[in-house]
């Protein structure tokens, strides 16, 4: 019951988050990856970004040396200190890569474009 209620909070927080960030643009260019698993995200994520896509990704701090150095990606912790700058992100993003459930796209409302 206490586990139901912490969710149906977080994903309210998410909502009231989200509508903050309903005015910013679809970037065509932009795209956010969430990757837990670096093996299913970063050929990926490679490829887009050769491609000259602009590529987010959230991932864990200890897989951000697969990331560093590489042409239009930037990186984030997947902490949820970086909460705002998630649903920031993500609400500029014209596609989204997840590679596993993340209760924040429960809360989370994708504009259309």
């Amino acid at each position: 019951m206490i586990q139901y209620l912490i969710k149906a909070i977080y994903i309210e927080t998410i909502r009231l988050i989200n509508i903050l960030f309903k005015k910013r643009r679809i970037d065509a260019n932009h795209i956010v990856a969430l990757m837990t698993f670096k093996e299913d995200i970063l050929p990926i994520v490679y490829e887009l970004s050769q491609k000259g896509y602009q590529v987010t990704v959230f991932a864990r701090p200890k897989d951000f040396e697969y990331l560093k150095n590489r042409k239009n990606i930037k990186y984030y912790s997947l902490s949820y200190k970086n909460m705002f700058r998630k649903i920031d992100e993500l609400s500029m993003a014209k596609i989204i890569f997840i590679d596993t459930y993340y209760l924040l796209m429960a809360g989370f409302e994708k504009k259309e474009g």
